[in-house]
């Protein structure tokens, strides 16, 4: 698979001006710019972008930087936006610098296709008020050429049919999105027509959007990668029909369909082509992966799904390569741990897919801990873990879903009663838990009762005025006891009315607290 220092360097060499061609480029300000002006400056800009195209129509290699402001009828564009040339929209971000067609079908156009980059940088293209009985004769953008880099550029609101589309008289292209959001949309993004490009989408927010593509033999990438992307629902994505390699790398889906067709092999134009998936790193909360394939379905590697998750085969099957979930393995399912025994995930700072790790407080060590090679070891994100305290994981590789390394949180010790007012002659029942997602911790438990102003403490479990501990020991890193125990107390007749708390805490051997202090109040009516 063609990985991003391809395009990285294809980048380069559009930076470095290739071509012979001199660059013109254009300033826009919808609010002070006049389109009588000559807009080669932020002292003399014009006011559209529309006028930008119209002047710079000759030109090849046309760049357009767009002010802070609102780009609209009102501002005078004339939609669609129609440029000769490939163009290059460069905004200021894509919170100050928005396009917003109104109700136009067609946004940005351009009529040759040169084999130039089409560029997008630093914008918001707005689609809340945008029609939506539109057909592939209104596409949302209908640009002609070779390639295409998208970077910090947000879309909200698009309606069903709306569709980015790509098309060249070349063969290879590259499609690159790269931090963008897709907000609340509903739009088949990737349509492409006469081209095999790689599909490339870094870095990228899908929130509340349902993405499909086209679904017919004009959508043929060769590559397609989405990584470091978040998916977060209600929303799906599915149809990604490939005559290549598709892989979802470090993705998160949260409350998220996705769904994956085809699968196999199959022939287009009298080649046979094949149809491998891979989901490489990700994980899934409270989502719903689809699997409807031919023959070989995908396969999921060092992924995580949490119990809310369902992995639903209609047809074909699926491989999971170390991978951290509920699923039992079945005709469809087939589990693959080339390892003895079980990985032992324990519960970390983020989630229940850590790998057990002595290094980082747990009583054992996982099988995938320390595996001198691994041959998918570059998917994995620079400074990822799979320890509980945010280490970052070096050479040898630790086998196992990674997450960002983060600091991890204190142990947590908290106490609870059933209410929080009481009377004389009641009877009071007191809850304990414990959790412990960072470090080991050698010390002790203690919990204690007393009045607001702390005067006296009793200590539980053996109500003595002397500190007494409830628990003491080593306490692991991945434990968590929601419940370690509870105790029935009766509210004596002579207790003073007023506020009382409880108090929970973890010290360490020399005393410091481990913990945070945990204080739960409640209070007694006189008696």
């Amino acid at each position: 698979m063609r990985r991003i220092t391809i395009c990285a360097l294809c980048l380069f060499f559009l930076m470095c001006g290739v071509g012979s061609a001199p660059a013109v480029d254009f300033y826009v300000d919808p609010v002070d710019g006049d389109d009588a002006s000559n807009g080669l400056s932020w002292e003399a800009p014009l006011r559209t972008i529309t006028g930008a195209a119209r002047i710079g129509a000759s030109d090849r290699f046309l760049t357009v930087y767009l002010s802070d402001g609102v780009f609209s009828r009102e501002s005078g564009e004339v939609f669609p936006i129609s440029f000769t040339y490939p163009p290059w929209l460069q905004g200021v971000s894509p919170e100050r610098t928005i396009i917003d067609p109104g109700t136009s079908g067609t946004i940005i156009e351009n009529s040759s296709a040169s084999g130039d980059w089409v560029v997008l940088y630093g914008l918001t293209f707005l689609g809340h008020s945008m029609q939506t009985d539109m057909v592939d004769a209104n596409p949302m953008i209908n640009v002609r050429a070779n390639d295409a880099l998208i970077q910090r550029v947000n879309f909200e609101g698009f309606s069903s049919q709306t569709q980015f589309m790509l098309g060249s008289s070349l063969l290879y292209g590259f499609l690159y999105f790269q931090d963008c959001g897709f907000i609340e949309c509903d739009a088949r993004w990737f349509t492409l027509y006469d081209c095999y490009p790689d599909l490339l989408v870094h870095q990228c927010l899908f929130t509340g959007s349902s993405l499909t593509n086209d679904q017919d033999e004009r959508f043929t990438p060769f590559h397609a990668e989405l990584v470091d992307c978040r998916f977060s629902g209600p929303g799906s994505l599915e149809g990604f029909d490939s005559f290549g390699e598709l892989a979802y790398i470090n993705c998160e889906f949260e409350d998220f369909r996705l769904q994956i067709l085809s699968g196999g092999s199959g022939s287009h134009g009298g080649y046979v082509y094949y149809y491998p998936r891979d989901l490489i790193g990700c994980s899934f909360k409270n989502s719903t992966i689809e699997i409807n394939t031919h023959q070989n379905g995908p396969d999921f590697e060092l992924c995580a799904f949490d119990p809310a998750s369902e992995l639903v085969i209609t047809s074909g099957a699926a491989v999971l390569f170390f991978c951290c979930s509920s699923f039992v393995s079945n005709d469809h399912i087939y589990l693959s741990l080339p390892i003895e025994g079980t990985p032992l995930f324990v519960e970390g700072p983020l989630g229940g897919c850590y790998l057990s790790n002595t290094e980082s407080g747990q009583w054992t060590s996982s099988p995938c801990v320390d595996i001198d090679t691994y041959e998918r070891r570059d998917c994995w994100p620079a400074g990822s873990t799979t320890r509980t305290d945010g280490v970052p994981d070096q050479l040898p590789f630790d086998i196992g879903y990674h997450y960002p390394s983060v600091a991890p949180p204190p142990p947590a010790i908290w106490v609870e009663t059933d209410r929080q007012d009481y009377a004389p002659g009641d009877e009071m029942t007191v809850s304990v838990g414990y959790e412990n997602r960072g470090v080991r911790v050698e010390g002790a438990m203690y919990i204690a009762f007393g009045p607001e102003s702390l005067d006296w403490l009793v200590y539980w479990p053996w109500m003595t005025f002397t500190p007494t501990s409830f628990a003491h020991g080593t306490f692991y890193s991945g434990l968590t006891y929601p419940n370690l125990g509870t105790t029935t107390h009766t509210i004596p007749p002579g207790l003073a009315s007023g506020t009382y708390f409880w108090l929970a805490a973890v010290l360490n051997a020399d005393a410091s607290l481990a913990s945070d202090l945990n204080v739960w109040p409640i209070t007694i009516a006189g008696g």
